[in-house]
């Protein structure tokens, strides 16, 4: 039979209750620490944006015609434990791509998947881009990487690297198919 083992206050205590406890307290300690470590490990990634403007001024096109300057987007982003899933939607105004020849804006639609690291979030993106315009039937399909950084609850920065591969078999001699982009967002 196993002696009891005597504890500072005087108290003696079986070998095997001993053990039974230490093992309790530590799998209610590892519990604790696997339900608040997922919130604590991965950030959060949820958004949503949308944005609409019209404006009554005209912009002068390529070909001598005037378009209304007028500008629609919609992004939103959901995280699923370290999964982010999301996508976005552009139209109007916006700066085409370069490629695009006669175009007055673009329209542009792609979808991301992600990965949560922590504080940082690595996406691929697969889109495309089509110019609008009354000459341009041009469109583009993009394949990108991007990085999310997020510094503190309030500021996050974002990079993304998007290659087009234009449906006229080429940019063009002097125009490169990628595009790097860098942003910052707030968050209130």
């Amino acid at each position: 039979m196993p002696r009891p083992e005597r504890r500072l206050n005087g108290q003696e205590i079986m070998p095997a209750a001993h053990m039974k406890q230490t093992t309790t307290a530590l799998v209610l300690s590892l519990g604790a620490l696997a339900a608040t470590a997922s919130s604590a490990l991965s950030g959060d990634w949820k958004s949503t944006y949308f944005f609409s403007a019209h404006s009554g001024a005209l912009r002068a096109t390529s070909g001598g015609a005037t378009t209304p300057a007028t500008r629609l987007a919609f992004s939103a982003d959901r995280d699923y434990g370290l999964l982010v899933l999301g996508g976005s939607y552009l139209r109007g105004n916006m700066h085409p791509y370069p490629g695009f020849i006669g175009a007055t804006g673009t329209e542009q639609m792609s979808l991301r998947a992600g990965y949560d690291f922590g504080d940082s979030l690595g996406y691929i993106s697969l889109g495309r881009q089509q110019g609008l315009g009354a000459n341009s039937h041009d469109v583009a399909e993009t394949l990108g990487i991007g990085f999310r950084v997020s510094l503190n609850r309030a500021l996050q920065l974002t990079g993304e690297y998007l290659h087009h591969t234009p449906s006229g078999g080429g940019a063009g001699p002097d125009l490169s198919p990628n595009t790097i982009s860098i942003g910052a967002a707030f968050r209130f």
